[in-house]
């Protein structure tokens, strides 16, 4: 039996991003507001029963196909799901820009465990799958999800939001990628001090009120969505700073790094204000090496 199905993997920004700490094992504890934006890779994963069990993958960016997350994933979901492997092939066609904080190899991962999953009527419970997708990497667990969700421990627990979908965004995303690794290294020297009981009721009293727009959600808590990795990240990649400031400048209410960067947010309040933006940083020579992205949140 042939099985095919292609998925839009989409990308993510982190609305904000607090290390809250560091765990025995050395994985760092994370609290995070996740938001699926409309860039997206397409993965499309093909099964035979008739062909001798492997894992083909054909627009992979990595020379050995073990070091591929959808490797990685598919290599999991056969080694967990309790049934006879069949031959699978995976095709990746990206998108999403890498090294910039979006998730896009995560997504993609993702997109194979859910394909794999539905081909073979779910055999792997959901709370396994969770945990699986989590020792994949810490925004794979979103991916199964997507949306808006927050984000807790090293990304296994999510929580969904009321929706953000529809808001307009632009993304910068300089040549430069950023170390997570050297990151992390730098917040854990210099961990920030924040009342986290405080920030979190802040945060869920204002993305859980059902009588505010998703706007409104957005602005009222802009003062305090906070990105522990922005400060290092702009010391490894200064232009990251210039991008924030020149997306505030546009008229965005918000700008952020994503994640561990180096690509930048704004957000803004609608798709005229954001269009305006966009053709006046498209046509300004300054940025000619930004890959400058429009986008909205889905």
């Amino acid at each position: 039996m042939n099985r095919s199905k292609t998925l839009k993997a989409n990308a993510k920004i982190n609305i904000f991003l607090k290390v809250c700490g560091k765990y025995e094992n050395g994985y760092h504890r994370l609290y995070s507001l996740f938001q699926e934006i409309s860039i997206c890779d397409e993965i499309t994963v093909e099964t035979d029963d008739s062909k001798k069990f492997d894992i083909e993958l054909s627009g992979s960016v990595t020379e050995d196909k073990t070091k591929d997350l959808c490797y990685k994933a598919a290599k999991a979901f056969w080694d967990n799901a309790g049934i006879d492997p069949v031959y699978t092939k995976i095709t990746s066609v990206k998108n999403t820009p890498s090294q910039a904080g979006l998730g896009g190899g995560s997504s993609d991962a993702a997109a194979v465990l859910l394909a794999l999953q539905e081909f073979f009527s779910c055999p792997i419970p959901k709370e396994d799958l969770n945990n699986i997708a989590a020792k994949l990497g810490a925004d794979v667990p979103f991916f199964l999800y997507g949306n808006s969700a927050l984000c807790e421990g090293i990304g296994e627990i999510v929580r969904p939001v009321p929706s953000l979908s529809g808001i307009p965004m632009i993304l910068m995303k300089p040549s430069e990628g950023v170390s997570t690794g050297i990151c992390f290294n730098k917040v854990d020297s210099e961990p920030s001090l924040f009342d986290e009981e405080s920030y979190r009721k802040e945060i869920e009293d204002i993305f859980f009120d059902g009588d505010l727009t998703a706007v409104e959600r957005l602005k009222k808590s802009a003062p305090v969505l906070t990105n522990d990795l922005q400060a290092p990240a702009i010391e490894l990649v200064p232009v990251i700073s210039d991008l924030i400031g020149v997306l505030s400048d546009k008229g965005a209410f918000i700008s952020r790094m994503s994640g561990s960067g180096s690509a930048v947010f704004g957000v803004f309040e609608d798709e005229a204000k954001r269009n305006a933006a966009y053709e006046e940083l498209i046509n300004d020579g300054k940025y000619k090496d930004i890959l400058i992205i429009k986008t909205s949140m889905i």
